[in-house]
């Protein structure tokens, strides 16, 4: 399938694992500070595990990242 083919070859999937670390946990610490006021995603390990559902690659990752959790 060519979809398939496409996301194997997708940019995202040559970034570094260590990048994409750094990449995520800026995403976690920015959603901590975008709203203040915003209570529906109190739980401190919603985003971590959000981001785990992307991709195999961002679970990957993400679950070898100990500071997210």
């Amino acid at each position: 399938d060519l979809a398939i083919l496409d996301a194997a070859i997708s940019p995202i999937r040559r970034i570094a694992p260590e990048i994409m670390a750094e990449i995520l946990q800026v995403c976690c610490a920015q959603h901590s500070k975008s709203n203040p006021f915003d209570h529906s995603l109190d739980n401190p390990l919603v985003p971590p595990i959000v981001l785990t559902h992307v991709c195999s690659f961002w679970y990957t990752v993400a679950m070898s990242t100990p500071c997210l959790w």
